[in-house]
């Protein structure tokens, strides 16, 4: 049984006439004819009864019909389905990142891209680069958003995104607010909140001021909205993401502190598989998420 065949059937079933059906889909009437012979002969019984010059549908004729009609519905609804797929207007985008760009980049990248394409579902999964990269491999996601070192291998495609900075924060009412630049000597002393052991943040801070002064370390949190919460009530300074610190700042609830000499920057990379085609959604999120320094204004 071919779509072909039930083609056939159909518009046989609806002229009840041979003929013009075979003109109908531009046939020779005897290759219509044989089309529903062989459909015929593959279901084992009689679709349509000859009396005299008139053709009516047999019983298993009317019960195809309900069939068909079924079918070429679902056919047309699915060919619908896709244009709108390719049209952006339905669709689901699974996306990973690590902690930074997942909590202080993605949202605004999903919010700009609901306001283009309302009709496509974006789903956020926050984990570690590591568990990102595998989850681009196992095809769980179609691309994933992470920071620091990473090394791609295979078939995982890691393209430069954007360069994230560190800065040191203080709350308003701190000492080395206001100051300007400050020499990495004059924090000795100072009390640091600092993120979990582990972190790539606090391993990257700590790195940049070994050799210069002794870290006193004033707190350590696992989350970084605890360590600005805690930083804005004057308990330490800490050294954070640019990026998570932006409504803070503009805000007036933190101020950056300038460290004559330190440059905290770190890459941001875009996850991809190398071998799997991007589909038109993925383009447009990816349009999104490359401007997103205009959104982050």
């Amino acid at each position: 049984m071919t779509l072909h065949q039930l083609r056939i059937f159909r518009a046989v079933a609806h002229h009840l006439n041979f003929t013009r059906a075979a003109q109908e889909l531009h046939l020779s009437q005897p290759s219509a004819s044989m089309q529903i012979q062989q459909l015929e002969e593959e279901l084992g019984t009689p679709l349509f009864e000859k009396v005299g010059k008139r053709v009516n549908l047999s019983e298993a004729g009317r019960v195809l019909e309900g069939y068909v009609h079924r079918v070429m519905a679902l056919l047309e609804e699915a060919r619908e389905a896709i244009g709108e797929l390719k049209g952006l207007k339905r669709g689901h985008l699974h996306v990973g990142a690590s902690t930074t760009p997942g909590i202080y980049l993605l949202p605004r990248i999903m919010g700009a891209f609901k306001a283009r394409y309302p009709g496509i579902e974006v789903f956020l999964e926050i984990a570690n680069t590591r568990q990102v990269a595998e989850k681009i491999l196992r095809n769980e996601i179609d691309l994933g958003f992470v920071g620091g070192e990473l090394e791609a291998k295979g078939e995982v495609k890691a393209e430069l995104y954007l360069t994230d900075e560190l800065i040191l924060v203080a709350a308003p009412g701190h000492p080395l607010a206001g100051r300007g630049e400050v020499r990495p000597e004059e924090l000795s002393g100072e009390g640091f909140i600092l993120r979990e052991p582990g972190s790539a943040t606090r391993e990257l801070a700590l790195k940049a001021l070994e050799g210069k002064i002794e870290v006193k370390t004033a707190m350590e949190l696992g989350n970084p909205e605890a360590v600005k919460q805690t930083v804005a009530a004057g308990l330490g300074v800490s050294f954070v993401s640019r990026f998570s610190v932006l409504s803070e700042i503009a805000e007036g609830k933190l101020v950056v502190v300038p460290v004559r000499g330190l440059s905290f920057k770190r890459p941001l990379f875009i996850l991809s598989h190398r071998d799997k085609r991007p589909l038109p959604l993925v383009e447009a999120f990816l349009e999104c998420a490359r401007s997103v320094e205009g959104l982050l204004r």
